[in-house]
């Protein structure tokens, strides 16, 4: 611990001495009283995310690089030194910095003063963005890019401390700053590679990188790889890689790392030294006749490439209406083998068709986009948008249709009156008017295409719920909050309903179970809902309410009111709950651009377990390993955010991408759908742990089992005798030795009534 005075200081001190009042001496004659606690011994080194070290704020992997005053490779710090002293009230303090070590000196803070508290104590803060003199306090430190062990890889601070006595003392020590950052990377979109001839391609990591911006490395220092571990940014795909594949779309992770630090000062940088980057890279094999067996007959995707499963596909005799062949979509959306299964003499038309629910997958969320289209606020940008949209098949999206899916929505309706469930446009139909795609084709006559695809559209589906299979729960709820009085029959009864935290809501819909209550009317409070927005179910309401704009309430706000008759007494926590029995509980927010889905919950103010972060799941079965809107003990729900495209944007955390499979292979469960056990089966190549994760449509995790499994074909056995609810599913494998992920979905029925 440097406690006294050193050579290096000397010069300046005198200057800290000349601000001091004119009482002050520099001959000191009593013992010393100013006491560094914390006078860092051994040097340390501080990077992101380091608490103390941030950014400039003109940093380019802010700003971009090539911003007017954009700066790389440095930072800001903010550190704290405590002291303590005996002498005076007032302590007074600069901080020097002598870059990389060398023979510069640099006022890092001006002198700043401090008051010691009652206990002669005074923490000092050293603040480079705050208080450093210009240029440092706008570009921040410079990184020591060098070895530790070589000139320049260090910096020194110099902090000069001095009380109303006159006393001195300089803490002297050695900070090495260094980039921790990973780059920013932007990745171009699928890309279709053309099989040679010699039945192998090598694909450059380089390619599938539109830009990288890094804090500190130019973009051509950014160095792309295929392999986590090593550098390898070359990767070969053989026919025999596209048949352990299980098809020719790849998803292939990439890690692209910055210019590195010589941390190890072996002369070279290696691999493990630099700051890495995941990425994914979408890629379809032309086979362009090579690699047996030949491509599917055809596949049916969303406009997302999602595939898209159980799909009818009929094919007919174009002269005799007869239907010849009816195949269906597997998980990866392929219907049929080689195209020779086709008799070639035969003009056939292809027809899909999928039946199902009308009202799966379609939310308030897809009525606030489509009135933000008729407003021109978001326009839709893609045709497959104005047919999902056009829910009463009048080839025009109107407020008609809005009409139309707040009836499903709130389970009015069943089905849609005059349109199907999902339409089916061939993917080389070409739209005249992209933002007119009406009529458009839904059939394909097999003499005269080459290309069997399909993209599938579900009508009132404007965000993809269905056609994504990852899950869109964020870790939040939207919490309502009401009170629990005594109510009578016969009385009638005003339901008041707050929030503690309606924060940036552009939506909300629910069921609300009313046992024991006759609804009577809805009463507007800070928020417009009117009785259109409420449908009246035996023992049940319904609701859907948005607003194109977000909007936040104070928690004492009344958001609305249920007026209601009492067929019984009771307290309203007895009568009352808020759950998705008839329509989804959701909450739709606006932040930042995106659209995040949460949940939706009801409790009681008036009530001692009343807590906005602790509300009861809305399902648990003791015993079972089922649980809703609770999770698995140490379990973190990932938020994932729908664009204003209706695309995904995850965070880092975010599930590997559907049908990603290279030493794991997850298969469709057996049965499906099923009622009450199902088998999920599955191969891995070699012997490791395996985790089983199940979601129902909003989401919430309902089973977690994990173990391990030898290498080969195996398989979860999950019972759901106990869960009543049914509905889609979503269930996730992951691999724990890799991490391997891969997610299929499936039906549940119900769970087996005896």
């Amino acid at each position: 611990m440097s406690l006294s005075l050193n050579t290096r200081a000397m010069k300046h001190i005198t200057l800290l001495a000349t601000i001091v009042t004119c009482t002050l001496f520099w001959v000191q004659s009593h013992a010393q009283s100013i006491v560094i606690v914390d006078c860092i011994q051994d040097s340390f080194v501080l990077c992101a995310p380091d608490p103390g070290f941030s950014l400039p704020d003109n940093n380019q992997i802010i700003v971009g690089p090539g911003a007017p005053g954009v700066t790389t490779c440095s930072g800001h710090i903010r550190l704290p030194l405590h002291i303590t002293d005996s002498c005076g009230i007032i302590i007074r303090y600069i901080v020097d910095i002598i870059p990389f070590d060398g023979n510069d000196t640099v006022r890092l803070q001006d002198t700043s003063d401090v008051f010691l508290d009652l206990n002669d104590e005074a923490t000092l803060v050293l603040d480079s963005r705050l208080f450093g003199t210009s240029p440092l306090s706008l570009n921040g430190i410079e990184y020591n890019e060098v070895c530790p062990a070589d000139p320049g890889g260090f910096h020194r601070l110099l902090w000069t401390v001095m009380d109303e006595c006159g006393d001195l003392v300089v803490c002297d020590f050695i900070l090495r700053l260094e980039d921790c950052i990973s780059p920013a990377i932007s990745m171009v979109g699928v890309s279709a590679i053309i099989m040679p001839s010699s039945g192998e391609v090598n694909l450059s990591a380089q390619d599938f990188i539109a830009s990288a911006v890094d804090d500190c490395s130019p973009q051509n220092w950014i160095l792309p790889s295929f392999d986590s571990l090593v550098f390898a940014p070359i990767k070969t795909i053989t026919c025999e890689t596209i048949e352990e594949n299980g098809g020719t779309s790849f998803i292939l992770p990439m890690w692209s790392g910055d210019a590195g630090v010589d941390r190890d000062c072996s002369g070279a940088i290696s691999w493990n030294e630099r700051n890495l980057t995941r990425s994914n890279a979408f890629i379809i094999i032309d086979l362009n006749g090579e690699c047996e067996p030949q491509e599917p007959f055809g596949r049916i995707l969303s406009e997302n490439q999602v595939p898209i499963e159980g799909v009818e596909v009929s094919f007919f005799d174009s002269d005799t209406s007869q239907v010849l062949i009816v195949l269906y979509t597997d998980a990866d959306g392929i219907y049929g083998g080689p195209y020779e299964f086709v008799n070639p003499l035969l003009d056939l038309v292809i027809l899909p068709a999928k039946a199902g629910d009308d009202s799966v997958g379609v939310s308030t969320l897809d009525l606030i986009k489509i009135q933000k289209h008729l407003l021109g606020i978001e326009s839709f940008n893609s045709p497959y948008k104005y047919i999902a949209a056009d829910a009463n098949n009048t080839e025009s999206v109107s407020a008609a249709d809005l009409l139309e899916l707040r009836k499903l929505i709130l389970r009015i309706n069943h089905e849609h009156p005059n349109n199907e469930s999902w339409r089916f446009v061939p993917t080389s139909f070409v739209f005249s008017d992209p933002d007119s795609p009406w009529p458009f084709d839904e059939t394909i006559m097999t003499m005269d295409s080459i290309n069997n695809d399909f993209v599938a559209v579900k009508i009132g589906d404007l965000n993809g719920t269905v056609t994504e299979p990852q899950f869109r729960l964020s870790e939040e709820h939207l919490l309502f909050v009401t009170n629990s009085e005594y109510v009578e029959r016969g009385e009638i009864v005003q339901i008041e309903f707050t929030s503690d935290n309606f924060e940036d809501i552009i939506g909300f819909q629910f069921t609300l179970h009313m046992q024991g209550l006759d609804f009577i009317d809805v009463v507007p409070g800070i928020i417009s809902i009117s009785r259109n927005q409420i449908a009246v179910h035996e023992d049940a309401i319904t609701c859907s309410w948005f607003e194109v704009n977000a909007i936040s309430r104070s928690k004492d706000d009344v958001l609305f009111a249920i007026v209601a008759s009492v067929k019984k007494e009771g307290t309203l926590a007895s009568m009352i709950n808020i759950n998705s029995s008839l329509t989804l509980a959701e909450s739709y927010k606006h932040v930042g651009g995106y659209d995040l889905i949460a949940s939706v919950a009801l409790t009681f103010k008036d009530q001692p377990n009343y807590n906005i972060n602790n509300t009861p799941p809305l399902y648990q079965a003791e015993g079972s390993g089922l649980m809703i809107n609770g999770g698995r003990p140490g379990n973190e729900h990932k938020g994932h955010y729908i664009d204003r495209n209706g695309g995904m944007v995850h965070n880092e955390k975010q599930n590997q991408p559907y049908g990603y499979k290279e030493n794991l292979i997850l298969y469709q469960n057996e049965p499906n759908p099923f009622n009450g056990e199902t088998n999920i089966p599955f191969e891995i190549k070699e012997s490791d742990k395996v985790s089983l994760w199940i979601f129902d449509a909003l989401g919430r995790e309902v089973y977690f089992s994990s173990r391990n499994f030898p290498a080969g074909r195996n398989a979860f056995r999950v019972n759901f005798s106990s869960m009543e609810q049914p509905g889609l599913m979503y269930y996730r494998v992951e691999k724990d030795g890799d991490g391997l992920v891969s997610t299929r979905k499936m039906v549940f029925t119900g769970g087996s009534r005896d």
